[in-house]
């Protein structure tokens, strides 16, 4: 019997209730975790949710694609964009700081860039430094005040998201 050479000395049923034993224990202790889990979604499920605003408020940046960052880099970049606009001018952030922070990341290539920086003239446009992937004083981000979505220009609404 495979069970009695598996535990020399002990009786093969000894054996067998002792597996059971086992796996009765880690199925309760698999039910009671379900129980605490089940709860937590549960209060989860009731905290307060937020109405959706119709036309929210929504700050864009635009990554200039052109200049093959990574993402950490890109990352890094889209960063300080948003540090300046919240260190530039608090107040004029104030309505969209009470909503729920919507931020659209968008791609832009060489052309587009260009008009963009060109006829929509943005409020922060960062340069590189250059010590790590880019050459300094590239142009890697461009961010604009917090709009209306129903207001982006059409130049916004033709850019890809990231």
């Amino acid at each position: 019997m495979l069970l009695s050479g598996s535990f020399p000395g002990w009786p093969a049923q000894l054996a067998l209730v002792g597996i059971i034993a086992v796996c009765l224990g880690l199925t309760y202790v698999v039910f009671v975790l379900a129980e605490r889990i089940d709860g937590l979604l549960m209060k989860l499920g009731e905290l307060p949710q937020r109405p959706y605003p119709v036309d929210p408020l929504v700050m864009y940046i635009v990554v200039n694609k052109d200049l093959g960052m990574s993402v950490g880099k890109t990352a890094a970049q889209v960063g300080h964009a948003v540090q300046h606009l919240c260190l530039g001018d608090p107040a004029r952030l104030a309505e969209w700081a009470g909503g729920d922070y919507r931020k659209v990341i968008l791609g832009a290539r060489a052309g587009e860039w260009a008009r963009l920086l060109r006829e929509l003239v943005p409020p922060i446009v960062v340069r590189d430094d250059g010590h790590t992937e880019v050459q300094a004083g590239s142009e890697t981000v461009a961010a604009f005040w917090p709009m209306r979505k129903s207001a982006r220009p059409a130049l916004l609404r033709r850019l890809q998201a990231l």
